[in-house]
C-alpha cells in the first residue's frame, strides 16, 4: 500500500494529509544509469522525486551545450530549482560519486545546512560525508532506510490520530 493511501480521513482545516517520501537525489550528472536507477527506486516505491535534475542536462548535452554555455539567468533558474527541491525534500539521497563533480557535493552541503535526513551510498571521499546520518555500501541498500524512514513516519502520524479520537 502506498504510503498516501494508508490514511483516508477527513482532516480539519490546518491539517494536512501524510504525503509519501520526498526525496532529493544528490549526484554526478555523468553517473546516468547510477542516478536513473535510483530515480526509478524512488518511483517504484511511490515516494516523491522532488527534481528530476538529470534530464534538462542531458537535454543541454544532447543540443551540444554544457553547464559552462547556460546564460547567467538559465544557469541562475536552474540552480534556484536545485536550491528549492532540496528544500522541499525530507531525504538526501547523496550517491556518493564515482566520476568528478562539484553540484553533489554542494547539494549534500545546502541539505545538511536545512535539516534534512542525509543518507549516502557508494564509497565514501570526503570527510565531510561523516555529516551524513546513514551511510550504505551499495545504492540498493538505501531503499530498506527510505522503507524505514516512511514506515516510522506512518507509524507517527497513527499515533497521533488516535490520541485525538
Amino acid at each position: 500500500m502506498r504510503h498516501s493511501e494508508t490514511l483516508r480521513i477527513e482532516l480539519p482545516p490546518g491539517c494536512s494529509r501524510v504525503t509519501p517520501l520526498k526525496v532529493y537525489i544528490a549526484a554526478s550528472s555523468r553517473e546516468v544509469e547510477r542516478v536513473r536507477a535510483a530515480q526509478q527506486a524512488v518511483a517504484d516505491n511511490g515516494w516523491t522525486l522532488t527534481l528530476d535534475w538529470l534530464t534538462p542536462i542531458l537535454d543541454n548535452l544532447a543540443a551540444g551545450r554544457r553547464d559552462m554555455d547556460l546564460s547567467a539567468q538559465e544557469a541562475y533558474e536552474h540552480a534556484d530549482a536545485d536550491c528549492a527541491a532540496i528544500r522541499s525534500a525530507e531525504v538526501l539521497w547523496f550517491l556518493s560519486p564515482l566520476e568528478p563533480t562539484k553540484g553533489a557535493w554542494w547539494e549534500l552541503g545546502y541539505g545538511d545546512a536545512h535539516g534534512l535526513l542525509l543518507v549516502a551510498s557508494g564509497p565514501a571521499s570526503s570527510i565531510f560525508e561523516r555529516r551524513v546520518h546513514v551511510r550504505c555500501e551499495r545504492d540498493a541498500l538505501v531503499v530498506g532506510v527510505l522503507k524505514g524512514v516512511a514506515a516510522a513516519q506512518s507509524q507517527r502520524v497513527r499515533e497521533i490520530l488516535r490520541a485525538f479520537r
